[in-house]
């Protein structure tokens, strides 16, 4: 294969997931403000626009991280350990240390604990899944499409 089209295939994986991450993302932190946003401040814009871009910047540094799991020749747990050291410590310095969230030691803490069970059930999901593709794969039965009519003499 040629070495620009594995480049290409690789920002591609990269800006596929960091879209995809970033769309989550978005959603679920506009759902959590509006969800604990009281009467009195329908007149603010508690999610600004400069928060886009942290946003922005931490889903594609998750993209770069989930390269880390399509690498082969470390086994699947070290690779999911590895990824997720990468993403804690992206949320916690872009989303609460860069965006000034987080001013005390506690409130990181508690934000990357918090981080830390969303990323348990997002992997958990996405373990499910391919365990559940595996199974099928596996428990499927050939079929031919095409049979060939024997003719009795």
């Amino acid at each position: 294969m040629d070495k620009a089209k594995i480049v290409y295939e690789y920002i591609k994986t990269v800006v596929m997931r960091a879209c995809c991450v970033f769309t989550f993302t978005c959603l679920l932190l506009y759902s959590f403000i509006n969800l604990f946003k009281s009467s009195s401040d329908s007149d603010k814009l508690l999610f600004n626009n400069s928060y886009f871009t942290y946003i922005l910047v931490f889903s594609l540094v998750i993209g770069l991280a989930s390269l880390i799991l399509k690498i082969k020749a470390i086994p699947k747990a070290l690779a999911i350990a590895i990824n997720y050291v990468v993403a804690t410590v992206d949320f916690i310095l872009v989303m609460e240390v860069w965006t000034g969230i987080s001013t005390t030691s506690k409130q990181i803490l508690f934000g990357a604990i918090g981080f830390s069970i969303i990323y348990a059930l997002v992997m958990g999901a996405f373990a499910l899944g391919r365990f559940i593709v595996k199974k099928i794969k596996i428990n499927k039965e050939y079929k031919q499409q095409f049979e060939e009519k024997q003719e009795e003499k």
